[in-house]
């Protein structure tokens, strides 16, 4: 917290981009921060995913830098919102094209004068950057203006047509209507032009069409380009444009592995839901980050012992199965692990007086659509399922250590301190409650 503000106090100042260097090194200290000096199991780029996709939301630097360099161009779209000496500088060196109007303009700008002022040449890079970042094209569209425009050259002459620009004719979309390019009398009809102008109308459709196809299907102007004109007036726009290039719509779990063991095919939704589980069933970190890390499988077992070549075989040792030592093996399947949790389900089930499955979605990945409990109950079974997992890992070298007395003490001290929590604010206390009244009867519990 305290060091992101600097470092996006530097990105807004200073228009020039830092060397791709200086981005590498942030991003190795950061993991030797995170992982404390040893190699990470998962990847720095995973953990600044959205939490929703499997990642923590770790800060991404690069992203960053862009959001802050293309936030100008809320203003360039707007700039009636907002004024600047700075915009009417920028508008001198542009020349007879708007500030508003470059977004929607093709490389070709590099060759424009107006390419020359730093701010705005790393501004649109910056853009550029973003839109590739967000499967975005830089492409001619609909947003895009038809004068003075380096893509439309007539003669290597940009197109201008002062009478055209005065009846309201500027950008592509004005030759379109109901998804159709306009017939020369539509257009003189719509926008009051005088009828001998027929040459003209020709040389501009033709000039447009020698670089793009005047069909409306491929001149849609990327998401994000309708995201930021949306947003250029609200607040808060830098936190919105960094999460709009933070979205990938992709989960970066190790999806297949979990399919293919557990005998699944969820919908597309499912591993969205369970990545958000993680984080609603507890404040607490330590917690959350153990379902995250059982989540992405993280932990080391024997196999993968074996296959790095530090164990001359992948059985389990643990158990008497003769069988590899995978990951579902080690936190299910084998002998002392499954007995304890056929006693932990066992135990849920006589707390909460309903029937909770034994079954590895639920207690392994928090699939909570096969048992549909009470609102207010799902975030207190996820958190004791999620201490009988961490009761497994301080037992990963002796599993036959397993007891339930030892997840009951776990548990014990968690709801202790979600109590200390929520004696903070009344209502906390009444979630609290509704919570976690079962299992204070249950064990006993007088706090």
């Amino acid at each position: 917290m305290k060091i992101l503000p600097k470092i996006n106090y530097l990105f807004s100042m200073i228009p020039l981009k830092p060397p791709k260097q200086w981005f590498q090194r942030l991003d190795s200290t950061t993991t030797k921060f995170y992982t404390r000096n040893k190699k990470p199991k998962i990847s720095l780029s995973t953990l600044q995913k959205n939490k929703d996709e499997g990642g923590l939301e770790a800060p991404n630097f690069m992203h960053y830098y862009l959001a802050n360099q293309i936030l100008y161009l809320t203003e360039w779209l707007n700039p009636k919102e907002y004024y600047n000496t700075w915009l009417e500088i920028e508008q001198l060196d542009c020349k007879h094209i708007k500030l508003s109007d470059l977004p929607f303009i093709t490389a070709t700008l590099k060759h424009h004068n107006c390419f020359k002022n730093p701010l705005i040449a790393s501004t649109l890079t910056a853009w550029w950057k973003a839109l590739g970042i967000t499967n975005g094209q830089l492409k001619t569209s609909i947003l895009s203006p038809i004068w003075h425009n380096p893509d439309f050259k007539n003669k290597k002459t940009p197109l201008y047509l002062k009478t055209w620009e005065e009846s309201g004719i500027t950008h592509l979309q004005d030759l379109f209507e109901n998804d159709k390019i306009r017939s020369y009398n539509n257009l003189t009809q719509a926008f009051d032009i005088n009828k001998s102008n027929f040459l003209q109308y020709l040389q501009v459709t033709e000039t447009i069409k020698k670089t793009t196809p005047l069909d409306l299907t491929t001149l849609q102007p990327p998401e994000l380009a309708i995201y930021m004109k949306k947003i250029s007036t609200k607040s808060k726009k830098l936190s919105k444009i960094y999460r709009a290039l933070s979205n990938t719509n992709c989960n970066y779990l190790p999806i297949a592995k979990w399919e293919a063991e557990l005998s699944i095919t969820p919908s597309t939704d499912f591993w969205a839901e369970i990545c958000c589980n993680t984080f609603k069933m507890t404040k607490n970190t330590n917690l959350q980050l153990i379902q995250y890390k059982v989540l992405h499988r993280s932990h080391i077992t024997q196999q993968k012992m074996h296959k790095m070549g530090f164990s001359a075989t992948d059985i389990c040792s643990q158990c008497t199965q003769n069988t590899a030592d995978s990951y579902l093996h080690a936190l299910w399947l084998c002998s002392p692990v499954q007995h304890f949790w056929i006693l932990i389900t066992e135990k849920l089930s006589s707390i909460l007086d309903y029937r909770i499955p034994l079954s590895p979605n639920l207690c392994l990945i928090g699939d909570l659509t096969m048992l549909q409990p009470p609102a207010n109950q799902s975030q207190s079974i996820l958190a004791a399922l999620a201490i009988a997992k961490k009761a497994i890992l301080l037992n990963w070298k002796d599993k036959k250590s397993l007891n339930i007395n030892q997840w009951q003490n776990l548990l014990t001290e968690f709801i202790s301190m979600e109590k200390m929590s929520a004696l903070r604010k009344q209502k906390k206390i009444t979630c609290f409650e509704e919570r976690w009244t079962p299992f204070l009867i249950a064990l006993n519990l007088n706090f």
